[in-house]
């Protein structure tokens, strides 16, 4: 048996599946978030927002890159996580107070209701602390949609993750900013294409990647 040339770019390969999977991550959680927030006009800061979903989003799809990257910084990636969010829970619970005042306050107005909503916060920089509630929401939502997207490329499970956030808006009239719609439908069409046809898979089989040629020895 002779052995011919074989392709030096399984590496490359994975690294450009798992670019793509991440854009398709950040696309789908920033179309969300943006959408929510653009949704009450929620005060927060765009640029914050999307430098914390970029690396969220290419994390977690990179993390498959290998079983040992995988197994080594999943853990690590959590553990940052929870510190974190300890650390802020201040501004993380303010955040999200201040943003739910802001969708009931939205309703009583929708449906002609006499009350409403206040709290009482010793933060009063409403934009920082409701950027950070979105960051922390987008990290979970990032980690269901890197489940969606990296793993099964399931268009049907990414609508049920991302669609039901806008309806919160879009129940009472209120129209999100049409950016998200290009994230969004951009990341649906995608995923779908991508998973009907099957091309979203690493290629793991080193075989693909060999090829030989059987060659009869000629008799003396």
């Amino acid at each position: 048996f002779v052995r011919l040339d074989a392709s030096n770019s399984f590496s490359i390969e994975r690294a450009k599946v798992c670019f793509l999977k991440g854009l398709l991550i950040f696309m789908a959680s920033y179309g969300t978030i943006f959408g929510l927030l653009t949704c009450f006009d929620a005060p927060h800061y765009p640029v914050l927002l999307v430098i914390f979903l970029l690396v969220f989003s290419f994390s977690l799809a990179f993390l498959h890159y290998n079983k040992i990257l995988f197994n080594l910084l999943y853990p690590l990636f959590f553990l940052l996580f929870a510190y974190s969010i300890f650390k802020y829970r201040t501004y993380v619970n303010v955040g999200y107070q201040s943003f739910l005042n802001i969708i009931y306050n939205s309703y009583s107005s929708y449906f002609d209701l006499s009350t409403t909503r206040e709290i009482n916060s010793v933060i009063s920089t409403t934009e920082m602390t409701i950027t950070m509630a979105m960051i922390f929401l987008g990290f979970f939502l990032c980690i269901l949609l890197n489940i969606a997207i990296s793993t099964y490329m399931n268009f049907f499970f990414l609508i049920l993750l991302t669609f039901p956030f806008l309806q919160i808006g879009l129940y009472i009239g209120n129209v999100p900013d049409i950016i998200c719609y290009f994230f969004l439908f951009g990341c649906y069409i995608t995923v779908g294409i991508l998973g009907k046809a099957g091309h979203f898979t690493f290629p793991t089989s080193k075989k693909e990647n060999q090829f030989f040629s059987k060659k009869k020895k000629k008799k003396m």
